[in-house]
């Protein structure tokens, strides 16, 4: 059945427990985009130290834009302009989405164009108390020596796990690492294939095609991927990713409730023939869930403020190339 907010806004279908919502992605070449631009931005002309924080949204649109067509500034393959993070949202420009909201299970059935199209799928996993216990733990605990992407220009951290590559063998967070990382690896797995069955076996088959098997320390046949990532109070600028497969991340919080205006944001992302001038926004709170391909869409996360004394994590799961 179809069912309208309280707004007249969105449509959306309900198929069994899932809330479908239909939407539609913006072409980087379109002068619509960035539908939702950063409000804080590097100027490239004149330096990166040289930071702007825009209240109007055409103008932090237009200097998205100078800064797309200067080579200097992004990182091509991943269509990445450095520095332009969302501190705020313009919220006219927004549509907020709440997966608790829906019952805890949203798909967003997203038309790229050109006969393409893909499934983002939200899911609350608040209920699965003694999964979160253990992700919690180790986002917190977890030794994090070795970071990953430092030269993005990206605020927060991102921690790196299992297999670096084949040449160099594991990330040198695994030589010291107190925590029980076998445990951990296997407790994700056994909750993320209740919920994104088909994408973990798709991630494990990402790396099997490169004759990649996860180590025991990482659970073996009994684990996910080779690898896996935990960022730390992430926020940074919209991209595609360069992954072999699609991707799912665990977000969860130190303090639930702390962090303020955190968000998964979707710069490109509207509502398909409803409401095209926002962009979608999604709430992320602990437990709250993703699964998508990066690849096709273009992402990122946002936060004003984390709180004190507060930490915000993702764990990440995903294929990658291994050299």
């Amino acid at each position: 059945m179809n069912k309208k907010d309280e707004d007249d806004v969105l449509i959306v279908t309900f198929g069994s427990d899932v809330v479908a919502i239909e939407c539609f992605q913006y072409d980087l070449n379109n002068d619509k985009s960035p539908v939702l631009p950063p409000d804080n931005q590097e100027c490239h002309q004149r330096g990166s130290t040289n930071r702007l924080k825009f209240d109007n949204v055409e103008e932090a649109r237009d200097s998205y834009k100078n800064a797309m067509t200067l080579k200097s500034s992004k990182f091509t393959k991943r269509k990445y302009v450095r520095g332009g993070i969302h501190r705020n949202v313009f919220n006219d420009s927004s549509y907020f989405l709440d997966v608790r909201d829906y019952g805890g299970s949203v798909n967003l059935c997203i038309d790229l164009g050109d006969g393409m199209a893909t499934i983002f799928k939200i899911r609350d996993l608040t209920m699965e108390i003694e999964s979160m216990k253990e992700i919690k733990k180790f986002s917190e605990e977890c030794n994090k020596d070795s970071k990953a992407r430092q030269t993005s220009g990206d605020l927060g951290s991102m921690f790196a796990f299992g297999l670096h590559n084949r040449n160099v063998g594991d990330y040198i967070s695994m030589k010291d690492m107190k925590m029980d990382i076998t445990k951990y690896c296997q407790v994700s797995r056994k909750v993320l294939e209740k919920y994104f069955r088909s994408e973990v076996e798709e991630i494990i088959n990402a790396d099997r095609s490169q004759q990649i098997i996860p180590s025991n320390r990482l659970g073996g046949t009994d684990g996910i991927s080779a690898y896996c990532l935990v960022s730390r109070d992430l926020i940074n600028a919209a991209h595609y990713d360069l992954d072999t497969s699609k991707s799912i991340t665990v977000f969860n919080e130190k303090i639930p409730g702390r962090a303020k205006n955190w968000f998964f944001i979707l710069p490109n992302v509207v509502l398909k023939g409803i409401d095209e001038e926002r962009a979608i926004v999604i709430q992320l709170f602990d437990g709250c869930t993703l699964c998508w391909d990066g690849r096709k869409v273009f992402h990122c996360t946002g936060t004003k403020e984390i709180g004190k004394d507060n930490h915000v994590y993702g764990s990440f799961w995903g294929g990658k190339f291994y050299r």
